[in-house]
């Protein structure tokens, strides 16, 4: 599915520009919806002012004839042809600014009536795309029909073939996107999505051929040349991705990831003196970024079995009269890869030792050494950056995770203490994790004071004033946590974990159960697919004896939690309540089996045996 990574990534840069564009444009589109609504308006007035000077006659434009007209009949002149493509114009234009919204329900609506204004293959494509962000069986069963209707165009071809991968109808689909990228040859998503549908089903040669034709007609496409020259290192031709490689790197020359594809290429085409040359910048600060060896690794396990290209690396060493760093460092992601850290690591303090100046190189060395058990060597690297390094905020943030986990809370909360007294521009995110730490060991009061404290130096910090709001909870001040999630929804309405706190912390007491059940409705609005907040949603219909939307709330939830031993708990309590034992007994069995708390586990055990006796 790499092949959708790419062109992800493509539509990333698009998708910033169209989001910019969307903000600078909400005025216009927004102005546009006023002036149209009122442009609605003013025709209804003066029809009505018309009607009183005709007293209420209207005139029959094909026959001629006149007659009298009641208070609720539209006049026929609202139903024109251009009067009719008016309006269509703006339930479309009301439609986008719904799409703006995040509100694709909203938007389908406005489309469809749009569409039933003023059929056409634009205005359907847009009514596809919308319901497949609400409803994908009916978008599937919309797309299914427009392109019957509309075979010769690209949009509704291409939504379609899309729809039918996403269904995993992979030879449908094919045919679909072939013939979106047909009639129209220069659309980059069509052929994108194609040559991903072609790796899926393993015919590499045939995705080469549509990677080709792409970047012929877009020779500008950096990533279309990036794509096509792992296409043919997959295919094992990597004399062949050497030209593509090149190109993408003349097109972007300062990307990391170029620099290293081209790298590649050149050592497995046999041309290692030039791939040195690319594998020794890739040591350079400029080039190292700290997810360096995720994208280098990434490549490797795209292309092929990563083992069969550390002999590759170990021959082309082997080759060079001087050693090259480029080379060792490439073979300790390798041999990270394989989870061989301590190789890895080796290879890493060596490289540091001759590149002390690299401090990326140094932290990749600390994050080894934890991989590899080292706890304190580790340490001993995340500390040694001091406060003007551009890594100190993030190796402290991992000394303070390896702390905490290794159970040396008060280590922990002397780092994050000490970030906090730098009052450097990043020193704020160490109050979420020293408030963190002081409330995990039940001292909420201390917690509460240190936010209160970060927010002195950052009042307008919401996610700050979210944790008072958790503290407080905890610290049984209930009046006081209602008042700061409220005052954190007034700041930001679409803060979706406080709206579902706020709504839990009602459902669990049993109490508000209608304003409960519309926060956690709003927080879902904003994460669709968060397990949590169905789950807390699921506890609202539980709470209002709602039972069977309990369940099927639940049911949902527990799979997108990964099987969370708190959903597991509330469903099992649903089941029971709609007369499922059997049901009920593997939800809290679930529960059992991974939670070991005394007191949880004998609370969930007797509704166990509950269910258990009325199976």
């Amino acid at each position: 599915m790499w092949a959708f990574g790419i062109w992800q990534k493509f539509k990333t840069a698009d998708r910033k520009d169209r989001v910019h564009r969307m903000g600078s444009n909400r005025y216009v589109l927004g102005s546009l919806f006023v002036s149209l609504l009122g442009a609605s308006c003013m025709h209804r007035g003066e029809g009505e002012s018309q009607d009183k000077d005709k007293n209420k006659t209207v005139t029959n434009p094909s026959t001629g004839e006149v007659s009298k007209k009641t208070d609720t009949e539209v006049p026929a002149e609202f139903w024109s042809p251009e009067r009719k493509k008016s309006n269509a114009s703006f339930y479309y234009l009301a439609g986008e600014y719904e799409l703006m919204n995040r509100n694709a329900g909203g938007a389908a609506k406005l489309f469809e009536t749009a569409y039933n204004m003023e059929p056409n293959a634009f205005v359907g494509s847009k009514l596809i795309e919308s319901k497949s962000l609400s409803n994908f069986d009916e978008s599937l069963t919309l797309a299914k029909k427009m392109s019957l209707l509309y075979p010769n165009n690209p949009d509704i071809q291409l939504s379609y073939g899309r729809l039918l991968a996403a269904k995993g109808e992979m030879k449908d689909a094919e045919t679909y996107l072939r013939s979106a990228v047909k009639l129209r040859p220069e659309n980059l998503e069509g052929s994108v999505l194609l040559i991903q549908l072609l790796q899926a089903q393993n015919k590499t040669k045939e995705a080469i051929v549509v990677a080709k034709a792409m970047v012929e007609r877009n020779g500008d496409f950096v990533e279309g040349w990036a794509l096509l020259a792992r296409l043919y290192l997959v295919n094992n031709q990597a004399a062949n991705a050497v030209a593509p490689a090149r190109k993408a790197y003349d097109l972007n020359s300062t990307d990391s990831e170029k620099i290293h594809l081209l790298a590649v290429s050149l050592l497995l085409g046999k041309q290692t003196k030039q791939a040195l040359t690319y594998f020794d910048s890739l040591i350079k600060p400029e080039n190292f970024s700290d997810d360096s060896i995720e994208k280098m690794l990434k490549l490797y396990e795209e292309i092929g079995a990563n083992k069969v290209y550390l002999k590759d690396f170990q021959r082309a060493d082997k080759e060079t009269a001087k050693k090259s760093d480029g080379l060792s460092f490439q073979m300790a992601v390798l041999e990270w890869g394989k989870q061989n850290f301590s190789d890895s690591s080796q290879i890493l303090a060596d490289l540091a030792k001759r590149y002390p100046q690299n401090e990326k190189l140094s932290y990749l060395l600390a994050l080894t050494r934890e991989k590899n058990g080292q706890a304190d060597e580790a340490l001993k690297v995340y500390l040694s950056f001091d406060t003007k390094s551009d890594l100190y905020s993030v190796t402290r943030v991992r000394a303070i995770d390896l702390l905490k986990r290794l159970g040396r809370t008060e280590d922990a909360l002397k780092v994050a203490n000490e970030a906090i007294d730098t009052k450097n521009e990043q020193s704020v995110v160490f109050y979420s994790l020293a408030s963190n730490l002081l409330s995990n060991t039940n001292r909420n009061d201390e917690a509460i004071a240190l936010v209160n404290k970060g927010l002195v130096t950052d009042p307008g910090n919401v996610e700050l004033l979210f944790l008072k709001a958790v503290f407080l909870e905890k610290a049984k001040k209930l009046e006081d946590s209602i008042a700061t999630l409220q005052e954190v929804i007034k700041r930001d309405p679409k803060h979706a974990a406080a709206l579902n706190y706020l709504g839990y912390m009602y459902a669990e007491r049993n109490i508000h159960l209608d304003d409960a059940e519309k926060l956690i409705k709003r927080a879902l609005d904003e994460k669709p697919e968060n397990g949590f907040y169905l789950d807390s949603l699921g506890w609202v219909y539980y709470q209002q004896k709602r039972y069977s939307e309990s369940v099927a709330a639940l049911e949902k939830a527990l799979q997108l939690s990964n099987n969370d031993p708190t959903i597991s708990e509330h469903l099992g309590d649903a089941y029971v309540k709609v007369g499922d034992a059997q049901k009920a007994q593997a939800a809290y069995k679930l529960f059992l089996d991974n939670v070991k708390d005394p007191k949880d586990l004998e609370r969930v055990k007797a509704k166990y045996d509950m269910a258990n006796s009325a199976d």
